[in-house]
């Protein structure tokens, strides 16, 4: 990424202006460099907030949307329940967020001690929050381990909560409809074309998903 950033640097533009999500990013923090009282992001800064608009614009979202395929044909009655009634897309989408969280794990530390059901979690340790497992607690979801592409959407963690609540979440959400709109209108015979058992997962990515995902129509 640092390397990357260099380049886009030394890179010229014709008009001056950026011609990308990135350039956008390293033309600000040139600016506030030259401002009198600017105070721009370091080296490191820069490559990190770089590399997590990579993973958060890039790796999460395909991987959600190759999950959401792989779990509609996989039963393909939920695939044919969406071409037969396109309407109940924005609601089936927020199903399928329940089901296939955006992350597997995010580490969390604690600011102070928290007694969670008579297990303390001391202020500085580092906590592994599974948001799978609060996607489908049965306090919250009936017969939470269903996909019911009808249910009634609950109010979830998928995109975290309070200061941590994923900045995308709207963005993610268009991404992952209008792709299925797509689908559902110009491909409604699209099907797997081995069988769903035979796919390999790439569990080291953000997300775990298939590593490809044949199909045809």
């Amino acid at each position: 990424m640092g390397e990357l950033c260099r380049a886009r640097r030394a890179a010229p533009r014709a008009d001056g202006e950026p011609t990308g999500l990135l350039d956008v990013v390293l033309a600000a923090n040139d600016a506030q460099a030259a401002a009198a009282d600017g105070d721009p992001l370091t080296d490191a800064e820069l490559h990190s907030l770089a590399m997590t608009l990579l993973i958060g614009g890039f790796e999460t979202t395909g991987g959600v949307i190759t999950n959401v395929i792989t779990t509609l044909l996989a039963d393909r009655s939920h695939w044919e329940s969406l071409v037969a009634d396109p309407s109940g897309l924005p609601g089936a989408v927020e199903e399928l967020l329940r089901y296939h969280p955006l992350s597997m794990t995010f580490p969390r530390v604690a600011t102070e001690d928290v007694d969670l059901g008579g297990f303390v979690v001391r202020a500085g340790e580092v906590v592994v929050v599974p948001l799978a497992a609060m996607s489908r607690d049965p306090e919250v979801f009936t017969d939470p381990d269903r996909l019911d592409l009808t249910r009634e959407p609950v109010t979830n963690l998928t995109f975290g909560h309070g200061p941590h609540h994923c900045i995308g979440a709207h963005l993610a959400r268009v991404e992952l409809t209008e792709t299925l709109a797509a689908l559902l209108e110009k491909l409604p015979g699209l099907r797997l074309a081995v069988p769903a058992d035979e796919l390999t997962y790439e569990l080291k990515a953000p997300i775990g998903r298939p590593q490809t995902l044949p199909v045809h129509w």
